[in-house]
């Protein structure tokens, strides 16, 4: 709903700081019906610190977990 995006976006939004060092990009996916989707959120919403954000978005009841875009091996 509106008020979801609403509330996700003010919630990454508190968790930017200070913009130059936020460097953490942000992904979620999206569900409707039978279908997924991936969205890139913008660069206005990357974030200082993945671990911290999460928290703040499980702490808001939005499922969330931290995962690195490539393997680290």
């Amino acid at each position: 709903t509106i008020e979801e995006q609403h509330r996700l976006g003010t919630i990454l939004q508190e968790q930017i700081g200070e913009k130059e060092k936020a460097k953490v990009p942000v992904f979620g996916i999206v569900t409707a019906a039978n279908r997924r989707q991936l969205v890139r959120f913008g660069r206005q919403f990357w974030v200082q610190d993945g671990k911290t954000a999460v928290e703040a978005l499980k702490s808001a009841k939005f499922p969330a977990h931290v995962q690195p875009l490539v393997s680290q091996s």
